[in-house]
């Protein structure tokens, strides 16, 4: 009788060891088969490095043109307000043709100046990203893979704040 429940146990023991064996082996197959999928199958084209670089340039240049044009905006409307803001601040009562003159430019002048800050957060994306390109064209140019992010080196030269 006790070397029935022994064989019992065993069997038991056999049984729980097999389907634990049977699990691992079928999460170790998904597992594998997910990670061939997602980081090898489909990564059989090379990267055009170059066309990539060309891209990015011309991204960088639009982006300097597009802040020259707003920077450029910007002076001429603070030359327009500067010889209107002295009658303002000596109590001076305009037509209602020029004070409503007056909220639009000091509206687009407001949004101007909140193009200018999202410009210098572009300028410095700018310079992160003309980094980055003399990086990669350097290795480029050695035959070498890139492996890790890249750091820049310095910080870009900053605007001087804007007058109020």
């Amino acid at each position: 009788m006790e070397t029935e429940q022994k064989t019992d146990r065993s069997k038991g023991r056999n049984s729980k060891t097999k389907a634990i064996l049977i699990m691992s082996i079928i999460i170790f197959a998904v597992g594998f088969g997910l990670g061939f999928y997602v980081f090898g199958y489909h990564k059989q084209s090379s990267t055009d490095y170059k066309e990539n670089l060309r891209e990015v340039i011309s991204y960088i240049d639009s982006l300097e043109k597009e802040r020259k044009e707003l920077s450029d905006k910007l002076k001429s409307l603070e030359a327009l307000r500067e010889p209107v803001k002295p009658g303002v601040q000596t109590g001076d009562t305009q037509p209602p043709s020029q004070q409503g003159r007056l909220e639009a430019l000091e509206r687009e002048n407001a949004s101007l100046r909140s193009n200018l800050n999202q410009n210098q957060v572009l300028l410095q994306e700018n310079y992160e990203l003309r980094v980055r390109v003399k990086d990669l064209e350097a290795r480029q140019g050695e035959g070498a893979v890139l492996q890790q992010p890249l750091q820049p080196q310095t910080m870009p030269p900053q605007m001087p704040p804007q007058p109020r």
